[in-house]
């Protein structure tokens, strides 16, 4: 007799040359299977397909023959790599900033380390928060808070030890740009992993504190090093193999706001945030006129003072 058990139910059982299905625990029905012309060379190995998290833990494998019985415990753990994972960058409108770093359908919990990019360890300065699904797959969500005014490049690095995977998202506030109503902006954004298949760029928007991100363009996968573009109303997007340019032609105050690239792998995030903020034209107009007033006086005065002191003299 050759059976199959965890240490409460049977999986599956062989005897009198064939499987005996009628003790066998519903759960397994239909997904266990011996690998019948070997058991006789002494291999009593388990097919066990259709695999859940509910599987996992110590089976017996017990061998009942004419030369002895045998005994063997099996481990089986599982693993599952996550669903999605994700990098949200912080709202840069508003009073507070975080960044959230998030794995999806994960098994067992992903680690999860954050640094800037000195090496520091910025992990225990966050909040993290850990829920299991109804399948028993972890979603971990953790939060960093950052200085407003920070230059550094923060990175998470999410890790499945057990499969030794790992994924990677940074994030940098990259600039912030004044312009002039109804020109032609250009914002760039770089630094693309050198020939991956999987490479693709997003550009959103946020125009205020309160609004959502929205597209600005569809996601543009990069591959071959062509140059390719999307156009959605006065709005262009140019990805070559280096980097990416979104052109805002005849610029409205409206489109001031906050822009984030992103540049993601299968492996890999980058996003880079800039905040635009569009002057209005006859401002600046009035701004410079001022200005200019302003020299015209001076130079009246120093020209009064200087012939003053020819006359006295």
């Amino acid at each position: 007799m050759r059976n199959f058990r965890t240490t409460t139910i049977v999986v599956h059982s062989f005897y009198r040359s064939k499987d005996q299905q009628s003790n066998q625990n519903q759960n397994y029905k239909g997904r266990t299977k011996l690998f019948i012309n070997k058991i006789m060379k002494g291999d009593a190995s388990l097919q066990l397909t259709g695999v859940n998290m509910a599987d996992k833990g110590v089976y017996q494998c017990y061998v009942s023959t004419p030369d002895g019985k045998h005994e063997m415990d099996i481990l089986l753990k599982l693993t599952a790599d996550w669903t999605s994972t994700k990098l949200d960058p912080p709202n840069m409108l508003s009073p507070a900033q975080n960044i959230t770093c998030s794995a999806f359908g994960a098994y067992p919990k992903p680690s999860l380390l954050w640094q800037d990019e000195n090496g520091n360890d910025l992990t225990n300065q966050t909040s993290s928060k850990d829920s299991i699904d109804a399948e028993g797959f972890h979603n971990v969500k953790s939060i960093l808070d950052i200085n407003r005014m920070s230059k550094l490049t923060y990175k998470c690095n999410i890790t499945n030890e057990r499969l030794q995977k790992s994924w990677t998202a940074t994030w940098k506030m990259q600039g912030r740009l004044n312009k002039n109503e109804s020109e032609t902006i250009v914002i760039t954004c770089g630094n693309f992993p050198n020939n991956d298949e999987d490479l693709t760029i997003t550009w959103r928007f946020r125009e205020t504190e309160g609004s959502q991100l929205v597209m600005k363009c569809e996601p543009i996968h990069q591959y071959g090093g062509k140059t390719l573009s999307c156009i959605m109303n006065r709005t262009e997007v140019l990805t070559n193999q280096t980097h990416s340019s979104l052109i805002l032609r005849n610029a409205a105050l409206e489109e001031s706001g906050e822009y984030i690239c992103e540049i993601t792998t299968r492996d890999t995030m980058q996003v880079f945030t800039y905040i635009l903020r569009i002057v209005p034209r006859k401002k600046e107009e009035t701004r410079k006129r001022q200005h200019n007033g302003a020299l015209a006086a001076a130079i009246a005065l120093i020209s009064a003072i200087a012939l003053l002191l020819v006359v006295i003299i």
